[in-house]
């Protein structure tokens, strides 16, 4: 096997975790795009919201991080294959370089501001101070569209992720982090026909506990699946299957007691136990 579909083998073995990514990243993008907002209409400076949300290349922000995440999952899929990725991925690619371009005109503002108005009257030729007034206002103007713009993308970016995630329901890895982080959940990606999980899961929201608990007895990560399984039962009393997870928890707590350690270690191993609580940067 060559290296590139090496690669790809591993990539297709990877891509609940990488799916997860995106919309972890792109939670985050929300709440620095509502710092970003606020600090805008209170007329505060907004270069160190800008310079979080898309870095630099040596270290890059919550939004660059996510631009090239979508276009490795599903930017060789074609406008043919699926149109929800197509468009998501290109409004995050959009999102990115309007970002960008806000960034470079409010470094120039809040570097300038301070000494224009002061520059100005040194000015002899009223051309030329004319001029420059224009050049100011037309930031100004363009920093007020940019900022428009960038919440239009990502509403409508939001919209298409829903469906996106729709059609990963059965990833387990995400469907955990999106019942851990249900506020920033029910915050970016509700929409017009209800909360996302109601939407994700229309015969009970049990079924989400289920995927989860499932996911993480998988992986090893057994506290967790016991509170997953045990939601689902508060909701539906009689679920049979959150019953049956239980009852393969207790099993293996039980190997673990009577084989130690090593079997937990061995378990997540032979998993690939990865944990919402590791999908950091």
């Amino acid at each position: 096997m060559d290296n590139n579909a090496t690669k790809r083998s591993w990539f297709r073995e990877h891509r609940d975790y990488f799916v997860t990514r995106v919309v972890q990243d792109f939670l985050k993008t929300g709440d620095v795009l509502k710092d970003l907002e606020l600090a805008y209409k209170k007329k505060r400076p907004i270069y160190a919201h800008l310079h979080e949300l898309v870095g630099e290349p040596q270290e890059k922000g919550v939004l660059w991080r996510l631009k090239d995440r979508c276009h490795q999952i599903w930017r060789n899929e074609g406008m043919g294959k699926e149109a929800e990725s197509f468009f998501f991925d290109w409004m995050i690619g959009a999102m990115f370089h309007e970002a960008m371009k806000l960034k470079e005109n409010s470094y120039m503002l809040e570097r300038y501001a301070p000494s224009y108005e002061i520059a100005l009257r040194e000015l002899i030729d009223e051309e030329e101070s004319e001029n420059c007034r224009r050049f100011f206002r037309e930031t100004v103007r363009d920093m007020a569209r940019g900022m428009e713009r960038i919440k239009c993308l990502f509403r409508n970016a939001a919209a298409r992720l829903r469906h996106l995630v729709r059609q990963e329901k059965g990833n387990g890895i995400l469907i955990r982090l999106l019942l851990e982080e249900s506020d920033q959940v029910e915050e970016y990606l509700s929409g017009d026909d209800g909360p996302l999980l109601i939407w994700l899961f229309p015969d009970g929201v049990h079924n989400a506990f289920l995927v989860a608990g499932e996911s993480y007895l998988e992986g090893g990560w057994y506290a967790e699946a016991r509170l997953a399984f045990e939601e689902a039962l508060r909701i539906r009393p009689d679920c049979r299957e959150a019953q049956n997870g239980l009852s393969i928890l207790e099993k293996r707590l039980k190997d673990m007691a009577l084989y130690g350690p090593a079997y937990l270690i061995h378990e997540r191993g032979l998993n690939g136990g990865n944990s919402t609580h590791d999908l950091v940067r």
